[in-house]
């Protein structure tokens, strides 16, 4: 088993409906129809809430983008050849589900049979034992799954919030295709990316055949490729492994070498050329330590460099940094530059 993190940040407002009535949820309009948007969960009689994501959501949009991915490469991923997958829904389809086009790459060719299964059939979970219910109420194990792609929510959930503090409503039209006139509309609620705009999961990877590799790098590539959801364009990344802590300590630790660095500028312009630093080195904790050894070296046309004026006993700031981030220790380097900038800043505003 392997669990890949994921963050999804949304770059335009997107779209969000309401979901608490469960009696409605499968008959009223304002429900089926906004089930490709982000979900507004709060208690009946409760009036606030949180928005959150379903796992669903984002595996249809990943299934769609590796889709794309194989039409524009033939059907080939990472070497290895791929069917068009075959979806099985087990029985009569709901009338509520929607039918979408999907991309093809072999007209004639028919989804793998057991056991050469390719990575696209594992991708869509066709051939894992999902199928198969747990003797618990929780529905299926998640170790039957191939793929488990988890809801995802808001990081370090804030109170809860009230929907109509945080979000408009906006009315959307639905366009039959056939005249290209608008058939009717429902109403759905819009929130600002800038304001609740960032969202953070797990999807578990429970596969362990001998394409693990390729569909983990299949999974990867689509999610890089997914640009829209929620009626937004937005980006899904791969988080990176969480930075060790900071103790408390090395705060105390970062103000004071933040006062020795600010001796070393000028009178002139001081507090402006202190604010570019800290904002500098907040922006190196996502390079890496190596970051160091590539910063711009001697001078302009006018003054040294930043990174070459002496802090103390003639020595240049790049080298007073190495000490003082610990450029030998990746894990603690996000957390370190990210204190320093920030006491850099504080001691300019002092």
């Amino acid at each position: 088993m392997e669990s890949i993190p994921v963050t999804l940040t949304f770059l335009e407002p997107y779209r969000v409906v309401e979901w608490y009535a469960n009696e409605d949820r499968r008959s009223a309009e304002r429900y089926l129809r906004g089930q490709s948007f982000a979900r507004w969960h709060r208690k009946k009689n409760d009036k606030k809430g949180r928005p959150y994501i379903t796992g669903t959501l984002l595996r249809s949009a990943a299934i769609r983008a590796a889709e794309e991915l194989l039409s524009l490469s033939g059907g080939v991923w990472d070497g290895q050849h791929c069917c068009k997958g075959q979806f099985l829904s087990g029985g009569v389809k709901p009338e509520y589900m929607r039918k979408r086009p999907t991309y093809i790459w072999a007209e004639k060719e028919g989804a793998c049979s057991a056991p050469d299964y390719c990575p696209f059939c594992i991708f869509l979970g066709d051939r894992d034992q999902a199928e198969k219910k747990a003797e618990s109420q929780n529905g299926y194990p998640d170790k039957s799954y191939h793929i488990r792609f988890g809801n995802l929510s808001l990081p370090d959930p804030p109170p809860l919030l009230d929907l109509k503090e945080v979000a408009v409503e906006r009315t959307l039209n639905r366009v039959d295709f056939q005249t290209a006139k608008a058939h009717d509309y429902f109403k759905v609620w819009e929130i600002s990316h800038e304001d609740l705009g960032v969202y953070t999961g797990q999807i578990v990877i429970h596969y362990t055949g001998p394409w693990q590799e390729k569909v983990k790098s299949l999974l990867e590539g689509s999610l890089r490729f997914v640009d829209r959801l929620c009626g937004a364009l937005c980006k899904i990344e791969m988080a990176p492994k969480p930075a060790r802590p900071l103790p408390k300590s090395l705060s105390v630790d970062m103000t004071e070498h933040a006062k020795i660095i600010v001796t070393a500028f000028d009178d002139a312009k001081k507090a402006e050329k202190v604010r570019g630093l800290a904002d500098a080195m907040r922006s190196m904790g996502s390079k890496g330590p190596t970051i160091l050894d590539k910063l711009p070296a001697g001078h302009d046309d006018r003054d040294h460099h930043t990174w070459d004026v002496t802090i103390v006993d003639k020595t240049p700031l790049r080298t007073y940094l190495k000490g003082v981030l610990r450029a030998d220790d990746a894990a603690s380097w996000p957390a370190l530059c990210k204190a320093l900038g920030n006491a850099l800043y504080d001691v300019s505003q002092g």
